[in-house]
């Protein structure tokens, strides 16, 4: 192995082992409570592998049974190519670019068909271009000068949430947050900026609006099962960044103390969270932007009055599983 090789792998390893790991949950379509039962490891420490927390180093018994496991649930799924093999080469940065340095790394999903579903997402949302705008990361300076323009506009807003809203979250939590993340200095500036224009964007609505929010209220078992990311999709954010639990609860006191702060600001906490990838905002009488925040990130904006009106009256919960 090269020294260059070994370096990108190290740097891998540090920066992206949780994304590989959290990549293979979710191709894998279990929970973190199935790859617990799987591999025998504690729900505790599959919860600080998935946050970054953590790495487990090669070789080591709990890296073993996490491989393990994982082969496992892929077998009980009948997916062809996860092997141990595959499985350690993804998850310790030996896959570049789905090729195993010894040609065993075989993809898990299979290119025609990846083609294929590509294909059939681009037709439908050429379908529904003509009820909606569609904004992605090419468009993203757009989105956020729509956003920051409508702020001006009179109206309330009603936003259902997946996560915590970011304009209630402190400097020093935000950068504790980003910090054992590993994100890089300038991708922290890049970050906090955008946090930045969430708070004026907040100020200027309840100057002259009301905003009502509905956040999750997770139980520690809930919260360690699927643990809950920074929402930026609004900035086309390309990687998950991770809350602790002991953050999630922070912030959530923290979201308490500015509605008690602001009169026309009102929080709902659901106890059945609605969303795990999704957010949607209303503007009454507007429009709703229904946001995916899962990478590759997209909002739409509906403004057809039928639309618009099915989700002003929607009752929640509706479960995402």
């Amino acid at each position: 192995m090269t020294p260059v090789f070994q370096l990108h792998r190290r740097y891998y390893r540090q920066i992206e082992f949780k994304d590989r790991l959290n990549e293979y949950i979710e191709l894998l379509e279990c929970t973190a409570k199935e790859l617990v039962e799987s591999c025998g490891l504690s729900a505790a420490t599959i919860s600080r592998y998935r946050s970054g927390e953590r790495i487990p180093e090669a070789g080591t018994e709990n890296y073993e049974a996490l491989i393990a496991g994982i082969v496992q649930i892929a077998e009980n799924r009948k997916m062809p190519g996860v092997t141990a093999t595959s499985g350690a080469a993804a998850l310790t940065g030996e896959a570049i670019n789905g090729y195993h340095s010894e040609g065993k790394y075989y993809l898990t999903k299979n290119r025609d068909e990846v083609a294929y579903y590509r294909k059939r997402a681009e037709r439908l949302l050429s379908k529904a271009s003509p009820l909606m705008e569609i904004y992605r990361q090419d468009s993203g300076q757009a989105y956020n000068a729509f956003l920051e323009s409508d702020a001006k506009t009179e109206g309330s807003r009603h936003t259902i949430l997946s996560s915590l809203p970011l304009h209630t979250a402190s400097d020093d939590l935000i950068i504790r947050i980003l910090s054992h993340n590993q994100v890089s200095d300038s991708e922290q500036l890049k970050i906090r900026q955008y946090i930045d224009m969430q708070c004026e964007r907040a100020a200027e609505i309840l100057s002259h609006d009301s905003i009502t929010e509905e956040i999750p209220e997770l139980t520690e078992d809930e919260f360690r099962e699927f643990p809950m990311i920074l929402p930026l999709a609004g900035m086309f954010y390309e990687k998950d960044i991770f809350y602790t639990w002991q953050e999630y609860q922070e912030h959530l006191q923290l979201v308490k103390d500015y509605a008690r702060q602001h009169p026309d600001y009102h929080v709902k906490q659901n106890p059945v969270s609605a969303f795990r990838n999704i957010q949607i905002t209303i503007h009454e009488g507007k429009w709703v932007i229904v946001s995916k925040s899962k990478t590759p990130a997209i909002h739409f904006l509906i403004r057809h009055p039928k639309m618009r009106n099915a989700f002003e009256n929607m009752v929640l919960p509706i479960i995402d599983k």
